[in-house]
């Protein structure tokens, strides 16, 4: 089963007091499903607010489509699942609440804009990541980024390090002497 837009917004009280049926035969959350859900701007956001702010994605889940979860002001941490493989393009674009995430290891590729504007202050990059593409962690809290020695192919042209205390450590763990965040 696909989680959808529609099958969110029409089951949010699902969600709140049972989340093991809301979730239950899903697979997939498709783009957008998320989206917008506890923004302030939204009618919902009152309820919804309160119980959106750790979100566990259960492993039956193998799919996050991009901008699953975009614009969720109150969001504060996800827990993700254990077989997911790539972190969609803005799949967490915008959730200025967003402190803690953990990837799990397995994941390949955060795609373009993953983390935009969040406010992660520490991430675990798993060993099984090979390629992070541009603006994936742009306008984040980071003080230190390491990375592993897996990553093939990285564009961390417009992170934010001015927070970065030790510059060495972004690189250290990849044998990068250098990187040109210009």
């Amino acid at each position: 089963m696909h989680i959808t837009k529609e099958y969110v917004k029409t089951n949010l009280a699902l969600f709140i007091t049972e989340p093991e049926k809301f979730w239950e035969n899903a697979t997939h959350i498709d783009d957008y499903a998320f989206y917008n859900l506890d923004s302030v701007d939204n009618p919902v956001s009152n309820i919804e607010k309160y119980y959106f702010k750790s979100i566990v994605i259960p492993n039956t889940i193998e799919y996050i489509g991009a901008h699953a979860f975009e614009d969720c002001d109150y969001l504060e941490e996800v827990i993700l699942p254990d077989n997911l493989k790539s972190i969609e393009e803005a799949t967490f674009k915008y959730c200025p609440s967003l402190t803690r995430i953990q990837l799990p290891e397995g994941v390949t590729c955060i795609k373009k804009e993953a983390f935009y504007e969040c406010r992660l202050e520490h991430i675990d990059i798993p060993n099984s990541v090979q390629i992070i593409e541009e603006k994936a962690f742009a306008c984040n809290n980071f003080t230190n980024l390491p990375l592993p020695p897996s990553i093939k192919k990285i564009d961390l042209s417009n992170i934010n390090t001015s927070n970065v205390t030790d510059m060495s450590s972004l690189f250290a763990a990849s044998g990068y002497t250098s990187l040109d965040l210009s």
